[in-house]
């Protein structure tokens, strides 16, 4: 029994994920454009200004400031604080439904590359790999652990399986319909098999059908609207991330629902 209530899990994490989120949004601008990560400081991207830690506080500052530059009052976008809002969110509901064990911390490196490779996604309408990597080794690990500390050594299985069915599934598609996805989202995917695949196939069903149904109802109409379709890249990272999201915490209920 942890020592702990599941109250208090969901409050660090979602703390943690306010913080993460402001990571990254940094990871966001600066991966795409070849920049490091560690220096220089935070700076305001119109006049260079380094940012200040008192304005550099999650959500807080940038209401405070009015979202603008405290320098040189340039707009600062909104995309930071939905990013760090959404990271805080979704960090505090993993707490809540994995509290105090080795696959909450797995689930969050996941989700917290996830939110970053949505945003990229959007933006760029590409899907690091490096991203990918740095999510899935540390992941996997932590899914070993989790997988030990459980008792169940056969959720490994079912992970590592879960990511090899999943990459071979979009690969297909990917090497039958060439334009027709990326091939980071091949990898985005097995990267989703990997972690959803862990809770079981049911899971890892539901997010599939999840982020297939999803990117239809949306792209569909967009790609009628922008004329034939054909041309209009519409990313499908963000589509598996939500997909993701609903086989881990929703899964079993609509995988009962189905069968029942």
């Amino acid at each position: 029994m942890p020592l702990l209530p599941t109250w208090f899990s969901a409050a660090a994490a979602g703390v943690t994920g306010l913080v993460v989120g402001s990571f990254l949004n940094v990871v966001a601008y600066r991966l795409p454009a070849g920049k490091s990560l560690a220096s220089p400081g935070s700076s305001c991207p119109h006049c260079a200004a380094p940012i200040r830690a008192w304005d550099n506080i999650p959500v807080l500052s940038w209401l405070v400031l009015g979202g603008r530059c405290r320098s040189c009052r340039a707009p600062i976008s909104w995309q930071y604080p939905v990013v760090e809002l959404m990271t805080g969110g979704l960090f505090a509901a993993v707490g809540a439904r994995f509290p105090w064990s080795p696959l909450e911390v797995a689930l969050l490196v996941f989700v917290a590359a996830g939110v970053v490779i949505a945003v990229i996604d959007i933006r760029e309408r590409v899907i690091p790999a490096k991203l990918v990597w740095g999510a899935g080794l540390p992941g996997l690990g932590l899914l070993v652990l989790a997988s030990l500390t459980a008792g169940t050594p056969g959720r490994l299985g079912l992970a590592l399986g879960g990511g090899a069915a999943a990459f071979g599934a979009f690969y297909l598609v990917w090497y039958l319909r060439p334009g027709g996805i990326g091939f980071g989202d091949v990898r985005l995917a097995a990267l989703l098999g990997l972690f959803v695949g862990w809770l079981g196939p049911g899971e890892l069903f539901v997010a599939l059908f999840a982020a297939c149904l999803t990117g239809a109802a949306v792209g569909v109409p967009l790609a009628l609207i922008g004329g034939g379709g054909r041309r209009l890249a519409i990313p499908f990272g963000p589509f598996l991330m939500v997909g993701s999201l609903i086989g881990i915490f929703a899964g079993p209920q609509l995988v009962h629902l189905w069968l029942g």
